[in-house]
């Protein structure tokens, strides 16, 4: 297990958009979206711990506790983002849940997020 993934994700009542990066791809390696139920998100992140290390990062708000909860609970180092504490360009302010999760993957592969921006991580 020598790769190394930074996973971002937007998570919202019903679903949640995964997006991960390793370290120097311009493309991500994983882009997908699944039913925000822990059984189905539990799976997924187990047979991804199997094959690679990874970090999370997910925007604050009311849906994603349940989510972090689960992945602290699986050992998985998961960061939680103040929505306005994200650095976004200029040209960023059309809203996706693909952009969002690609914008918070980048930002925790690039470190942005060590400068105070976090409200909670799990290690």
């Amino acid at each position: 297990m020598n790769s190394v993934i930074y996973v971002g994700m937007d998570v919202h009542k019903e679903t949640v958009f995964i997006v991960g990066y390793k370290n120097g791809e311009q493309v991500p390696s994983i882009v997908v979206q699944k039913k925000n139920r822990e059984s189905e998100l539990r799976k997924y992140f187990k047979k991804l711990q199997e094959r690679v290390s990874f970090c999370a990062a997910m925007k604050q708000g009311p849906s994603g506790y349940s989510t972090y909860r689960m992945l602290e609970g699986m050992g998985i180092a998961c960061l939680v983002a103040a929505p306005g504490l994200i650095p976004k360009k200029p040209s960023e302010r059309i809203k996706t849940d693909k952009r969002d999760a690609d914008m918070l993957a980048r930002n925790l592969r690039s470190g942005q997020f060590d400068r105070g921006s976090h409200s909670h991580q799990s290690r």
